[in-house]
């Protein structure tokens, strides 16, 4: 999936372990929601679109901490 959006798997990774354990834990918290989402029937479009904002964050996170 980070592939077809264009995103580098390994720059995602090296972002995501640059994270506190709170920040974690709030993307945690939006992945379940985004997955209980989808189990309600939430448009699959919305979910992408989470999923597209937060991986932006993560990479923005990581190249202003570097």
């Amino acid at each position: 999936e980070l592939q077809r959006a264009n995103l580098n798997p390994e720059r995602v990774k090296s972002a995501v372990s640059q994270l506190t354990s709170e920040e974690l834990a709030r993307l945690a918290d939006r992945a379940r929601a985004a997955e209980q989402d989808i189990q309600a029937g939430f448009p699959l479009e919305g979910i992408f679109a989470i999923i597209g904002i937060i991986v932006v964050l993560i990479i923005v996170f990581a190249v202003v901490v570097k």
